[in-house]
């Protein structure tokens, strides 16, 4: 993978699970896990095979789609899992889930399913944060506020009148 702000043409997708997609200053944002896979051994009476590949997930790469005419993704920012959450590994939507991108900030929050709490990660300051949130009879949807700008769009095709 290469460095934090270099530019790649096209992502690996191969190796890595898609987690969020998302805008946040006018920019579309992909997070991914990451990881690698592991052969393990598995009983022979449950499969066919003798050795089988676990996914073994290590953090998340936020990428920014700079321009969107080059089609360029910019690695924004890289964080492990025991940074983030405190554990070695995690796995996507059982353990954690992106709840939103901040739209004018380097800011991406997380909802951790196994306590119910809200974090949010700096990808600048490289900081983790525990939000204050009384989430206990919460089910673990998460749906950021988005303003109804409808005089924004007045004279649109469409609006409203």
């Amino acid at each position: 993978m290469p460095a934090l702000g270099v530019q790649r043409r096209v992502l690996n997708f191969f190796g890595n699970h898609v987690v969020s997609v998302g805008q946040s200053q006018g920019h579309l944002h992909y997070i991914v896990r990451e990881g690698h896979g592991e052969l393990v051994q598995v009983n022979p009476a449950l499969q066919r095979r003798s050795v089988d590949v676990e996914w073994v997930n290590h953090g998340i790469a936020i990428w920014v789609l700079q321009d969107c005419d080059a089609q360029e993704w910019v690695l924004k920012g890289r964080v492990n899992y025991q940074q983030l959450f405190g554990r070695e590994s995690c796995a996507g939507n059982l353990d954690y889930r992106v709840a939103a991108l901040h739209p004018d900030c380097n800011v991406v929050f997380f909802f951790q399913h196994w306590d119910r709490k809200i974090k949010s990660y700096d990808i600048d300051g490289r900081d983790v944060r525990a939000l204050n949130t009384d989430v206990e009879n919460s089910t673990g949807s998460i749906i950021p506020y988005t303003p109804y700008l409808s005089e924004l769009f007045l004279g649109s095709i469409g609006a409203h009148e």
